[in-house]
C-alpha cells in the first residue's frame, strides 16, 4: 500500500542545489536510477544508483536531506538527493513500511525464509544482521586495507559508510566496540598510506555516530571502549586533531 507524502514543488528544492548538480540529478531521475521509495518515520528513502549505489533520505515536512555519497559529506546537497527529490515532485505517491510489515506478518515460515534467501544473495551483507553475527564483520574491519591500495576511492568510502550503517544495527554495546575499532583501522590505513584525504571524512562520521551512544553508557563501558581512542588522541601531532575527534571531545 501507498501514501501520499507532502507535494513537493520544485521551486521548494531547487534552489537549494547549483545548476549543474541539478541538471545530474534530474537526467539521473529520468534515467530511472531511482529505486522506488519507501517513508519510514516520515523520513523518504530510497537508493539511487550512478558509479556506486546510495542511500538516500528526504524528510519532506522539514526539508532535511541526507545521503551516504562522498560529495554530501564534503559538499552538502548532491546529484543522488535532487534525483529522489526530481522523482518525489513527479510522483509523491510512495510505499509506506508499515504496510510492508503487515504484508510480511501474512506470509508463512516458508515464504519468509525464501524471501530471505533472495535478499541474502541481492545484498550478502545483510547475512550478518540476519545471523547476529558480528565476528564476520569484525574480519572485514580488519581485512580492509587488502586491496585497498587499487581499490575506487568512492566504491571504498561508500564500502566503509555502509559497513558503518550495518554495524549500528547490532545490539549495543558490542556494535559500538566494532565502530571503535573500524575508526582504529581506518587510522592506521590514513597514516601507513600517507594521509588519503578521503577517509578523514568517514572517520569523523564514525565519531559522530558514536557520540550519542556514548552519552548513554556508564562511565566503565565509555572509559572501556574510548581507551583505543584516547591513547591515539594523546599520540597524534596532525592537523587532524584540531577537528576530527571533536564530536567526542567530551570523552576524552
Amino acid at each position: 500500500m501507498s501514501m501520499k507524502i507532502k507535494s513537493l514543488m520544485r521551486e521548494e528544492f531547487e534552489g537549494l542545489f547549483s545548476e549543474k548538480i541539478l541538471e545530474r540529478g534530474w537526467r539521473y531521475c529520468e534515467a530511472d536510477r531511482v529505486d522506488d521509495p519507501i517513508i519510514v518515520d516520515g523520513v523518504v528513502r530510497a537508493k539511487v544508483h550512478g558509479t556506486a549505489s546510495y542511500a538516500v533520505e528526504v524528510d519532506p515536512e522539514r526539508m532535511v536531506f541526507l545521503c551516504s555519497c562522498p560529495y554530501f559529506d564534503t559538499y552538502g546537497n548532491c546529484k543522488h538527493l535532487a534525483a529522489l527529490l526530481y522523482r518525489l515532485a513527479d510522483d509523491p505517491e510512495v510505499d509506506s513500511l508499515d504496510e510492508t510489515i503487515r504484508i510480511l506478518e501474512r506470509k508463512s515460515k516458508r515464504e519468509l525464509v525464501a524471501l530471505l534467501q533472495r535478499i541474502i544473495h541481492a545484498e550478502p551483507k545483510f547475512r550478518h544482521l540476519l545471523t547476529g553475527d558480528l565476528g564476520d564483520l569484525d574480519r572485514e574491519v580488519r581485512g580492509l586495507k587488502e586491496g585497498f591500495l587499487d581499490a575506487d576511492p568512492d566504491l571504498f568510502v561508500e564500502k566503509v559508510a555502509s559497513m558503518r550503517r550495518l554495524i549500528m544495527l547490532f545490539e549495543k554495546p558490542q556494535s559500538l566496540m566494532l565502530l571503535k575499532d573500524l575508526f582504529v583501522e581506518l587510522y592506521h590505513m590514513y597514516y601507513d598510506y600517507g594521509g588519503v584525504e578521503f577517509l578523514e571524512d568517514e572517520m569523523s562520521l564514525i565519531l559522530e555516530t558514536m557520540a550519542p551512544e556514548l552519552e548513554k553508557m556508564d562511565e566503565a563501558d565509555r572509559d572501556r571502549l574510548m581507551r583505543d581512542i584516547r591513547a591515539i588522541y594523546e599520540e597524534d601531532d596532525s592537523v587532524l586533531k584540531s577537528f576530527i575527534y571533536e564530536p567526542v571531545a567530551d570523552f576524552l
